[in-house]
This record gives structure tokens, sequence and C-alpha cells, in this order.
């Protein structure tokens, strides 16, 4: 892994990341993909590296407990025996309001996703939480230098593996086909290229962010809310840990 020196950044917003959640509740309501939402789920389908705590706080922000009203998340359960989550009808109603409402936050974060923030955030993993932070370091590099991998490290085989996940969920998607006919194999080669450099041991920056993070970031934003769009977030998320975009 490339050490990155650590500098201060901004948190994301609790506004964007509690209609974030909300959003991904709602998705899961009407694809009766999951009725036992944990904040352990939500944080483990939902985003690549998050903060418990900020999750927590988010989704307490549209459960009511003062707020807002009317709430927009139902809580059942114990602190013993844990919680779960599910959307209320009055979040069900808000969110498709919201949806059909030109330039909400709701429909730019439905159009973007958490694709929106992958280019731009880091992890923080200075204390028990890890923090989901918005910086610079995700901004294209600015040189070809190459950079010599640990071939023996977790983070450069997750890296790997990652990718090659993504490469074969490319091609068994139907999705991608449907909406991008003619365009997968462009990808798949170009994400193979990628790869490929990475297998060497050795690769610049450049290289992997053109030839690997950026198609990564725009299937991830294309497919949000999809199976392919999940695993290309992961493949970024891995991405980033390697090389600290």
């Amino acid at each position: 892994m490339v050490e990155q020196e650590r500098t201060a950044k901004p948190a994301i917003g609790l506004n964007a990341l509690s209609i974030y959640i909300l959003y991904r509740i709602y998705l899961d309501y009407v694809n009766d993909q999951e009725d036992q939402i944990t904040l352990d789920y939500i944080c483990r389908s939902y985003f690549a590296n998050p903060s418990r705590n900020l999750t927590r706080t988010a989704l307490e922000r549209f459960r009511g407990n003062g707020f807002s009203s009317p709430k927009y998340i139902q809580r059942s359960g114990n602190r013993t025996e844990g919680y779960t989550y599910a959307i209320s009808p009055e979040g069900i109603e808000a969110v498709e309001d919201a949806l059909g409402t030109e330039n909400s936050l709701m429909r730019h974060i439905a159009r973007e996703g958490e694709a929106a923030l992958l280019a731009n955030y880091s992890v923080d993993t200075t204390g028990d939480d890890e923090i989901l932070a918005v910086g610079e370091s995700a901004s294209e590099p600015d040189d070809w230098a190459e950079v010599v991998f640990d071939e023996n490290s977790a983070e450069y085989k997750e890296a790997i593996d990652a990718v090659e996940k993504l490469v074969v969920e490319i091609r068994i998607s139907n999705i991608f086909s449907d909406q991008f006919p003619g365009q997968s194999g462009a990808v798949v080669d170009t994400l193979q290229g990628g790869v490929g450099h990475l297998k060497e041991g050795k690769a610049s920056r450049m290289q992997v962010f053109l030839l690997l993070q950026k198609p990564i970031i725009w299937l991830a934003e294309k497919f949000v809310g999809t199976a392919l769009g999940e695993v290309a977030k992961k493949a970024g998320a891995a991405l980033a840990k390697l090389l600290g975009f």
C-alpha cells in the first residue's frame, strides 16, 4: 500500500447522507430485497467504508425523535437484541415526491449514488469507527511515476480480485448490454488492460486511474442500486485503498 500523508478533510454532510440512506432503504423495499434492515446491513451493503456513528445519526434524523416530523424511518427492537429499520408509508411518499422534483437532492443522489462521492473520499482509521470523508486525494494523478506493489499484501490481492470479479459481473449482466449495447467489450478490455499492469507488480498511478478507476467510477454511477453497481463500488474502494485515490 502506498503511504499517504494524513490531512484533515471535511466530513460528508449529514443531510445528504441521511437522504442517501433513506433512498437505499426505499430501493430495498420496492425491490423486495431486505425486510430486516440493521445498522450492520446498511454499513455493509450501502457503503464502501462507512462511519457507524455517522450512519446511526443519519438514520435517527429521519426517525423523528426531535429531528424531523413525520417519521420517514421506523425502528423496531431494543438495545439488547438490536434494532431493525423500515421505511414508513410517509417515507415512501416523501421519496417518490422528491424523485419527481427536478433538481432535488434526492433526485441527484438517486442518479449519482455513492459513486458521486467515490472519486473523492478517503478513510481515516485513527479511531474504532472509520470516517467517510471528502478530500483532495481522489483527484486525477498528475504524474506517470511507477509505483512498485507489495505482491504479498492484502490490499494488492484484494484490488486484483475485486477488478476481476467486476469483469465477470459485466460479462454475465444483462443490464449492461440492455442499457449500453455493444459497449461492454470495450469496458472489459480496458479493465483487463489495467489489471494486467497491476499483475506485473508495478504501474503508475496515472495508468491505474485511467484504465481502472475512471471506468469503475462510470460503472458505479450508471448502475447505482444494482448488483453491477455494487461490485463496481467495491472495486473502486479496493483500488482507492491500494493507491490512495
